[in-house]
């Protein structure tokens, strides 16, 4: 099977547990690069969260936010806002309930502040510089977040006067437990609520995901659909990993992402993306080279 583009999700894929891309998957990157093949990123993070390790890998396309806004280089190829209205919405309830809420924009978030600290590319690499036992499984870690953010804020935040409301948004995290996601879906009806943790969701437009982005890569580029391959981990990635030519999903995956998916690999921690990639002959394997 040709393939001509590959994506991958950051968290739980392109990255180890420490948050690092692992030398494997670098030299993969590079080495599909030289042979014509697009790489890109397929992200529920947003531009300003992209981590410098990753950018250095010069990846052709970033789908971020979901799928809501999307760019190479040099120039945008999708931008899909909430609607003002909607945005109204999600800020005046976050605001009567003091919920952890936080706003998204191409170049800025505002909102709660631990939302807005957990956004910034550099609290990213952390894990790189603590101490082994500091090194806590995603899930972990999450959880400790969650239990810090999950009660009502302490400092009122006004969400209504926010002025990052006067640019357009492409996406809305809160914090929320999976317990409460059919309430969500229920209570904001205009918008697709997904998540890629089980304590915090994103909020985005109706109808928009990593593989609507995708396609406007593939208009773009003019890659063929059919001829993509795809990494992930978490529910962000069920349509991108059910529509694509081979959907991979990583060891450390949801069981419902396993399910879906053509193949599941080693997990985030071992070279499975490039033992995926030389299966399905995207790459040679290093004694065929």
């Amino acid at each position: 099977m040709t393939i001509s583009a590959v994506f991958f999700d950051i968290d739980g894929t392109l990255i180890d547990s420490k948050g690092k891309v692992l030398d494997s998957t670098k030299h993969a990157v590079k080495a599909m690069k030289e042979a014509g093949i697009i790489c890109g990123i397929a992200t529920g993070r947003g531009p300003l969260a992209i981590l410098p390790e990753i950018r250095a890998l010069g990846f052709d396309v970033y789908v971020t936010y979901n799928g809501q806004f999307v760019y190479t280089e040099e120039e945008i190829l999708r931008a899909e806002s909430i609607t003002d209205e909607m945005l109204r919405k999600l800020a005046r309830v976050g605001e009567k309930q003091q919920r952890q809420l936080l706003f998204c924009s191409d170049n800025m978030v505002m909102g709660h502040w631990l939302l807005e600290l957990g956004q910034k590319s550099w609290v990213q690499n952390l894990r790189r510089v603590l101490p082994k036992s500091w090194h806590l499984k995603r899930s972990n870690f999450e959880k400790k977040i969650h239990q810090q953010v999950r009660q009502p804020n302490l400092v009122p935040v006004h969400y209504t006067k926010l002025r990052i409301l006067e640019k357009p948004i492409y996406q809305c995290l809160l914090a929320s437990p999976e317990s409460e996601q059919k309430k969500l879906i229920q209570l904001f009806p205009e918008c697709t609520i997904t998540r890629s943790n089980p304590y915090m969701v994103d909020i985005i437009a109706k109808g928009g995901s990593k593989w609507e982005g995708i396609q406007s890569a593939a208009s773009y580029f003019s890659f063929d659909l059919s001829q993509t391959m795809a990494f992930g981990d978490s529910f962000n990635d069920q349509e991108m990993l059910e529509s694509v030519g081979v959907g991979i999903a990583m060891g450390n995956a949801e069981s419902l992402i396993k399910d879906i998916a053509d193949e599941v690999t080693l997990d985030h921690n071992e070279d499975g993306i490039l033992e995926s990639l030389q299966k399905y002959g995207v790459l040679a394997k290093e004694k065929e080279q």
